[in-house]
């Protein structure tokens, strides 16, 4: 007797455990399984050269490195117009890429004395730098009015 009532007892537990992960659609009596959602985020799929789709801004450019699944190097780059063409950029190393695809970022150089913070967005729709805080950098001694500032890019360069 008390072999079948621990036969019984464990056939519950395993049935009771299985249905635990599956979810009865009560309008047509489907029995749909709990699939957990992977919200892993992977940075090796925004590797590469990323440009904005906006031709007056096409000189402009971020090139992410994948380093690990939440681990990027980036490089930034900004053109201004014709006919001066001065060029701002910054080198990012690993920058952590939390699992809603931000990662906080600083500089201490953009090509023309300035440092500051920012932050790297990897979104559905592309790559976006947003430079939260710039300051010219004191330790040089003039300032420039040319500096890095915030971006959108969602064109991927194919590679060659």
């Amino acid at each position: 007797m008390k072999k079948i009532f621990l036969i019984v007892a464990m056939i519950s537990v395993i049935v009771l455990v299985g249905c635990s992960n599956k979810k009865v659609n009560e309008t047509n009596n489907e029995v749909i399984l709990n699939e957990q959602e992977d919200t892993s985020f992977n940075v090796k799929d925004y590797a590469g050269q990323w440009k904005s789709s906006d031709e007056t801004y096409e000189a402009n450019y971020v090139t992410i490195n994948a380093m690990d699944t939440n681990i990027i190097n980036f490089e930034y780059m900004m053109v201004s117009d014709a006919p001066y063409y001065m060029v701002a950029s910054i080198n990012v190393e690993n920058v952590i890429i939390d699992e809603n695809g931000i990662g906080e970022f600083e500089f201490e150089e953009d090509g023309w004395n300035h440092k500051g913070k920012g932050i790297i967005k990897l979104t559905s729709d592309g790559v976006e730098i947003e430079i939260q805080k710039i300051e010219y950098n004191a330790e040089v001694e003039e300032e420039s009015e040319w500096k890095i500032s915030s971006g959108k890019y969602e064109k991927r360069v194919a590679e060659e």
